[in-house]
């Protein structure tokens, strides 16, 4: 079971930050890729008050490299999806992708407190089979579950499964400035 479900976050994750470079000049469509996007969009939004909690901890989380900013993008067609950019002068630092869903079906869970048993046997999970420099994590909120996927920049020597590349980020390049501009020139905005 336990594999299943880390196997299945994994590709939900993979499929998500993928999914988000629809109509991105750099993005790589597939299928499955699509239809995650598609049933992201049309089945799950985000209730931004009672993800306040989850949202102080990724700002807490993107403010720990002294000098450091970040920015926060979203897509119109894409809501449930946020891709925040931390970064220091033009190097990005990391790149952490949150997927809002917003009941606990999604874990298999009728409520709280079976979503967030799920939930922390997903992130044990996720902990010891992650590539180095990804960390992959789901929450429960009030509201439902947040998956996320953090890409440390500085931690990765290789783009696995070319997810960062679906968004226009390049390893060797590593320019927050070309990276923006990829991002706002596939239509999303910053938040």
């Amino acid at each position: 079971m336990k594999k299943f479900l880390t196997a299945a976050t994994v590709f939900m994750a993979a499929s998500v930050i993928a999914g988000c470079s629809q109509g991105s000049s750099t993005a790589q469509s597939s299928s499955p890729k699509e239809s995650m996007s598609d049933a992201g969009s049309t089945n799950m939004s985000e209730n931004k008050n009672s993800d306040s909690k989850t949202q102080n901890d990724k700002t807490a989380e993107n403010s720990s490299v002294a000098g450091s900013a970040s920015k926060t993008y979203v897509k119109a067609d894409i809501p449930d999806v946020e891709l925040t950019i931390t970064y220091k002068d033009d190097k990005v630092l990391t790149i952490s992708n949150r997927y809002i869903m917003k009941g606990y079906g999604s874990l298999g869970a009728s409520n709280k407190e079976e979503a967030q048993k799920q939930a922390d046997e997903m992130n044990a999970a996720a902990m010891k089979e992650t590539a180095e420099g990804i960390t992959i994590k789901m929450e429960v909120t009030d509201t439902g579950v947040v998956s996320a996927t953090i890409f440390d920049v500085e931690k990765m020597s290789a783009d696995p499964s070319g997810t960062l590349s679906d968004i226009g980020f390049d390893l060797n390049n590593n320019s927050f400035k070309s990276l923006d501009e990829s991002l706002l020139s596939a239509g999303y905005t910053v938040k």
